[in-house]
Parts: C-alpha cells; structure tokens; sequence
C-alpha cells in the first residue's frame, strides 16, 4: 500500500469512529431522557420543562407510560420552638415559662399549662403536660404539631391514651392540615 492509500484509509478509518460516535451519543439521548434522580415517590422533575412526573407509584411499582406528579404539599421546615411560639401568642400565652423544679412549660395560657411537641412524641407531651398542671394548677394541654399528612395518626394514638386514662389534657394541633394559629382537636371518649 502506498502513502496516499495510508492516509485515505485512516481519514476514513477516524471519520468511521467519529460518525459512529456521534450516533451513540446522538441516539442514547431518547434512551437516557434523564439520569434517573427519582425521588421516595418515584418521581423527579424534567429539565427541559420543568415539569414533574413519576415512574413508580406509591408502592415502587413501575409506571409505563410516566404520569403527571401529584402537587403534594411538602413537609414543613419550622422548629418546634417556631410553631409554639406561634400558637402562643395566638392565644395570648407567654412562651416558656419558668416553673418550680427547674422546668419549662412550652407555653402557659390562662387556662392550660401546654406543652408543644412534633406529633411523632405524642407520648412524650402527654407526660410532660400532665407535670406541668401538677406544679401550676392549671389544665393541661398538648400542642401536636404536624409536618405532614401522616401526622395526623398521632391525634388519634394520643386521643386514645387519654381515653384510657381518663386524663383531663385538652389537645391542640398546628401545621400540616391544621389551622394556621393551631385548632382544638376533638378527643372522643373512646375511639
């Protein structure tokens, strides 16, 4: 073979390798749309539309063809110390008051002696208000706050112990669901 074949074999050999390449790339894009990133719901945003759909369902199943996200509301970021705070003063409270013994109540009203806590330690507020009416003399009272629609199984958890108990402890909720200032909750005798 001479120079000039040489050279003409190996621009069509590069030109080969270049043209292949560029239809690996060009033709992965329809197979590799996006990375994945999936979310615990199974769903993540498009970038080129900004717009949100999912490949799984609730239970990780997949979903051919994708649909459209739900709009769910994500969970809120306040402290704990935020939404007390909130609730308080909404009900003309003073925020952690100093009591006898070295303790805080979260928040005391005119009536209740209430201690503010995450939904999920329900059985942890429910204790605490029961010390603080001890010391103050007041009622006690619960505020469960909820970051989220699962939450609110705390209510019914927390309703039921008083239930049994026959414990005098009102119960409010803020957040998630609740009214923005917090709301009584409703225990039923027996749930």
């Amino acid at each position: 073979m001479n120079e000039k074949s040489c050279d003409e074999a190996r621009v069509f050999v590069v030109g080969f390798i270049a043209a292949c390449v560029f239809l690996m790339l060009v033709g992965s894009q329809s197979v590799f749309a996006h990375g994945g990133g999936l979310n615990a719901q199974g769903c993540h945003n498009e970038r080129a539309t900004g717009e949100c759909h999912c490949h799984r369902d609730e239970h990780g199943k997949k979903l051919s063809p994708p649909v459209p996200c739900e709009k769910k509301p994500k969970d809120d970021k306040r402290s704990e110390a935020d939404f007390v705070a909130e609730f308080c003063h909404a009900h003309d409270g003073q925020v952690e008051q100093s009591l006898p013994h070295r303790m805080r109540a979260d928040c005391m009203t005119e009536k209740h002696a209430i201690e503010g806590d995450f939904a999920r330690k329900w059985d942890d507020a429910y204790s605490q208000s029961l010390r603080y009416a001890r010391v103050t003399g007041k009622k006690p009272g619960i505020l469960l706050i909820l970051k989220n629609e699962k939450d609110k199984r705390y209510i019914k958890k927390l309703c039921n112990l008083i239930a049994d108990q026959q414990a005098p402890i009102d119960v409010f909720a803020i957040g998630h669901g609740s009214a923005e200032k917090g709301e009584s909750v409703f225990c039923p005798d027996e749930i």
